[in-house]
């Protein structure tokens, strides 16, 4: 359910993030220069934005936590039931033991039916959560295009392959990224307030290689 989270991942950062507007900036710097200016190239790790972001992760915590008390509060209704059961096989029996059934059947039914209700609702609010934090990240994402002539951000996977695990090799020797030199992902973090990240991307004014400020 909640672990899902983890092929929504999957599926953002092997996504083509294109940046809209760019094209236009291009035309406009072209022609003050009197020549085309092609934005670059970046990749941009938005497995490690998600994780690395405060606010999706408490999200995700309490989601998470939701998930863990309902799933508690589902299980002990079902045990419920069963010691219903158990007791009404040992007090009851003929067409009266039948009667208790199909009362505990329906209740189970219905207890099943509440149970999907509420593995809906936990999807949703992980789906809000994952849509209100890629929002967040696209606007800064573009902000920092326009800021670098960026033209097109490629989806990359930066963590390291695990020799020990056939998984992570698999994934790594297939990643569509096989070489880069410029991440956009540290200056992405940089502006997240309390965001984690490995380099003080853009503190002190740097850039990714090759760009021009706009």
């Amino acid at each position: 359910m909640v672990r899902a989270s983890l092929v929504t991942l999957a599926f953002l950062a092997a996504s083509l993030v294109s940046i809209p507007g760019l094209h236009a900036q291009g035309q406009a710097n072209g022609q003050a220069t009197g020549q085309a200016q092609p934005g670059i190239v970046v990749v941009l790790d938005m497995v490690r934005v998600f994780k690395a972001h405060p606010g999706h992760q408490a999200a995700m915590k309490k989601i998470e936590a939701r998930a863990e008390e309902m799933r508690k509060d589902f299980q002990a209704q079902q045990i419920a039931l069963q010691d219903k059961a158990k007791q009404a096989g040992a007090e009851y029996q003929g067409a009266q033991l039948d009667a208790i059934e199909i009362t505990l059947r329906q209740e189970e039914v219905a207890l099943q039916t509440k149970a999907r209700q509420a593995q809906t609702e936990l999807m949703k609010s992980e789906a809000e959560a994952f849509y209100k934090t890629h929002s967040e990240v696209m606007t800064i994402v573009q902000e920092l295009c326009v800021q670098y002539n960026v033209g097109l951000v490629l989806g990359y996977d930066s963590e390291p392959i695990d020799p020990s695990r056939p998984e992570s090799v698999i994934r790594g020797v297939q990643r569509s990224v096989v070489y880069h030199s410029n991440d956009l992902t540290d200056h992405v973090l940089h502006r997240i307030p309390g965001a984690i990240r490995t380099a003080d991307a853009g503190a002190a004014g740097t850039q990714p290689a090759g760009t021009t400020r706009n």
